[in-house]
């Protein structure tokens, strides 16, 4: 019905794929990465497919348009999901950390993991790529420092720089996860923490 529209011809590519039609649906995401060339979302799905390389990374400018766009609704829209994953990560840091511990929230967006983990006795900074979402967090209150950065290169800049660090759905927007895990190694201090969420696959379901 809108054929210049960006997002149907992505999600008429995956009904397409969920019935089999593994060519239509390719071509869709063909069609899509011609108007669309920055956006990951169609490489990714032909990825899935087996068409074409696995992208390293969504684009910066693909993230900061994505939530500058998201950051107002973004907490009510976790909400109507009843996502845990934020408090899921902070139950993992107070079991794993102590008082005193530096905590890096790797892409933290609105802040869901430091609202949990705020007055528990850590230092936590938060680091994300989108000034919108971070304005979000910075209204909680519950950071003791907020930076406005890539994470990949704040980690580079700060070698064993912190004892525990925190990735919300941050790691979905990555391909090769094996540079990603290298740099926050490299960030955490000896016998340092790394926790983070991954999504599940049904291992029944062979397509996006």
């Amino acid at each position: 019905a809108a054929p210049d529209a960006e997002q149907p011809r992505v999600l008429r590519g995956m009904a397409l794929a969920r019935l089999g039609r593994i060519d239509d649906a390719a071509d869709c995401y063909h069609q899509h990465l011609k108007q669309y060339p920055a956006d990951p979302a169609a490489s990714h799905l032909l990825a899935a497919l087996g068409i074409g390389p696995m992208p390293s990374h969504a684009s910066s400018a693909y993230i900061m348009q994505k939530y500058a766009d998201y950051a107002d609704s973004y907490d009510h829209h976790q909400a109507g999901m009843h996502y845990a994953g934020g408090q899921l990560l902070a139950e993992a840091v107070t079991h794993v950390g102590k008082t005193g511990d530096k905590v890096l929230d790797a892409g933290c967006g609105t802040g869901q993991v430091g609202r949990y983990l705020a007055g528990q006795g850590f230092q936590l900074t938060g680091v994300d790529l989108s000034a919108e979402m971070l304005q979000k967090a910075e209204e909680y209150s519950c950071y003791h420092r907020l930076y406005h950065a890539d994470i990949m290169d704040f980690m580079a800049k700060h070698p064993t720089g912190y004892d525990v660090i925190t990735a919300a759905d941050l790691l979905i927007y990555h391909g090769d996860l094996r540079d990603w895990l290298a740099a926050s190694q490299a960030c955490l201090r000896p016998a340092g923490w790394l926790v983070m969420t991954l999504e599940a696959l049904d291992p029944a379901d062979p397509r996006p």
